[in-house]
């Protein structure tokens, strides 16, 4: 069992926000299937989706999305 969450990585860091609405997150369990997220934008940022433990903890998938700014273009210390 995990979580697939919808999530925006603040830039700058400052800016961060703690609050989560359940409809950014949805429990998953084997196969496939539909699904729908909500992603507020409250803040300048880059959005992802990814898979986290369903108690908790940190992510072991996802990418990143978006369009113009909110775009990822480079990983964290990744050279051009």
């Amino acid at each position: 069992m995990a979580a697939l969450s919808a999530y925006t990585t603040v830039a700058p860091a400052k800016d961060a926000r703690s609050t989560t609405l359940r409809v950014q997150s949805v429990r998953i369990e084997q196969g496939d299937g539909e699904f729908t997220l909500f992603l507020p934008m409250l803040c300048r940022g880059w959005s992802h989706v990814s898979f986290y433990p369903h108690q908790r903890g940190s992510s072991f998938g996802g990418n990143y999305v978006g369009t113009g700014d909110s775009v990822l273009e480079r990983w964290w210390g990744e050279r051009e």
